[in-house]
Order: structure tokens, then C-alpha cells, then sequence
């Protein structure tokens, strides 16, 4: 084992994931009927639908790295609440884009890009580097949790 690396230090790392499972908790409220994940999938549309190519349920997916089902279900659930349009390929009609409605926008707006605007005012006086470090370490904590332990769940 790494002599920087010990039991102790896990459990830091993982008291801060807890912590920060508490902090997206306190995200703000969302109108009835929309769920945390309906965000990533709006905030995803929005920016993918205007690739070239046009936003795929498969776009999504993988920009997520969630399964097609999922995606699936939740994109219609935003269909459904008048959030996202689904319309045809113009060069490949069997192909199903999706896009933001007006309400949808103004969902992202509200909901992602102006409270992340805000959020990001008040941690000024973290560096971008500092930010991409604490992304690394959590994305290798990840890598790295025991997979015997993982299947259990």
C-alpha cells in the first residue's frame, strides 16, 4: 500500500463524497414532475442539438454514459411534460433528433446555466486546475473501489 495511502485516508475521501452527496440534496427545488436526472438530459440536449449531425437519444447516452433505456425512458417523460421534441432526421428519416422546446430552455436556464453562473461566482477562488484535480481524484476513487464490494449492492 501507498505509505500516503491508508485506511484513514479512504475514509476522508469518502466522508467527502457523503458530503457531497448533501450538497447536490440542496440543488433548488424543481417544478413538480422533474427529477435531478431530467436536468443532465436537458442540459445534454442542449448542448449536443445543435452538432451537426443533430442530438441522438445515443448522443445523450453516451455524453451521460448511461444505458439507451434510461435514456429513453427519461426522454420521454421530458416528451411528455413538453420539455424536448422529438422530430426526423431530414437526411435519414429513420433517424429521431431531439431538441429543446422554448419551456425546455427555459428550464436549463433557470435550473443549470444560471445557477451553475451564480455557483460558480461564489468559488472564485478556486483555480481551474484545483477543480480538474478534485474531478481526477474522485473519478480514480471510483476506478478504484473493490469490486467485490460493488456486486454486493
Amino acid at each position: 500500500m501507498n505509505q500516503n495511502m491508508d485506511a484513514h485516508m479512504v475514509e476522508l475521501l469518502l466522508d467527502s463524497c457523503f458530503e457531497a452527496k448533501r450538497i447536490t440534496d440542496t440543488l433548488p427545488k424543481l417544478p413538480k414532475g422533474m427529477k435531478p436526472r431530467h436536468n443532465y438530459v436537458l442540459h445534454a440536449v442542449y448542448e449536443l442539438q445543435n452538432n451537426a449531425e443533430g442530438c441522438r437519444v445515443s448522443s445523450v447516452s453516451n455524453k451521460l454514459g448511461t444505458t439507451m433505456p434510461s435514456i429513453t425512458k427519461l426522454v420521454n417523460e421530458l416528451s411528455d411534460q413538453k420539455l424536448i421534441e422529438k422530430y426526423q432526421d431530414q437526411a435519414d428519416g429513420r433517424v429521431i433528433l431531439l431538441k429543446l422546446t422554448d419551456l425546455g430552455y427555459r428550464y436549463v436556464k433557470k435550473y443549470v446555466l444560471d445557477f451553475h453562473s451564480t455557483w460558480a461566482e461564489n468559488m472564485q477562488d478556486l483555480s481551474p486546475d484545483q477543480i480538474k484535480q478534485t474531478v481526477e481524484i474522485i473519478r480514480k476513487f471510483k476506478e478504484a473501489m473493490p469490486k467485490t464490494l460493488n456486486k454486493e449492492r
